[in-house]
């Protein structure tokens, strides 16, 4: 027999949604039984949203399934027999093996080897002419008597420096070729025309030998 689901139409939302409220149907649960319309109606599904609070109380009411527990380590264990362990032999670990008794050398034993070794050992450098047990030779450690010093390599000598040909020469700037040259009795044309020629300075800078000759009165050189 088929369900009839009854539904209803609202002018606003709200109005579905208080409807839902007093049914049971959770806020977020809303947009599942409202359906929108034209100019802002919505037809509410209210059958479908009893039946689904209907369902939700149900499966709350039946109770919870026990389930089995599962046999912790210790319970396997438990029942779970211990092998039988042979006689005479500790489980889980079998018998050490006896290790018999070694008697320790005494002093006299050690020396009567020694001498009889030493009797072979001669025995043998006797008829081979060489010893039974060839020693190797010493090696001088470097900086031991005895240890040839290595000689130093000879250094190259550093090529002597050209001297120099005659006193050093004085560099020429625009003061010192001023000076001299008003020292010298130049006039300040004169002046003017080395220094332009041999400096390349421009007119801007032909008051220069005016400038050197106030500065040579000032220091008595003229």
């Amino acid at each position: 027999m088929a369900t009839t689901i009854t539904t209803k139409e609202f002018k606003r939302r709200s109005s579905a949604t208080d409807v839902l409220r007093e049914i049971g149907i959770n806020a977020r649960d809303y947009n599942l039984f409202i359906e929108p319309l034209e100019g802002g109606a919505v037809r509410c599904n209210i059958e479908l949203a009893r039946s689904h609070v209907t369902n939700v109380q149900a499966q709350k009411a039946e109770p919870a399934k026990r389930r089995a527990r599962p046999k912790i380590l210790a319970e396997i264990l438990a029942e779970t027999p211990a092998p039988e362990a042979p006689q005479n032999t500790p489980w889980p670990f079998p018998k050490s093996p006896v290790v018999p008794d070694v008697p320790e050398e005494t002093p006299a034993a050690s020396n009567a080897s020694l001498t009889a070794v030493n009797a072979i050992a001669q025995m043998v450098a006797a008829t081979t002419g060489e010893p039974l047990f060839p020693v190797a030779p010493k090696i001088a450690k470097p900086g031991k008597k005895g240890a040839p010093k290595a000689k130093p390599e000879p250094k190259a000598k550093a090529a002597p420096k050209a001297k120099a040909a005659g006193s050093k020469e004085t560099k020429r700037t625009v003061t010192s070729v001023a000076r001299q040259m008003i020292i010298d009795g130049k006039t300040n044309d004169e002046v003017w025309q080395v220094l332009k020629s041999e400096f390349k300075l421009d007119d801007g800078k032909k008051s220069y030998p005016a400038w050197y000759r106030r500065d040579c009165k000032k220091r008595g050189l003229i």
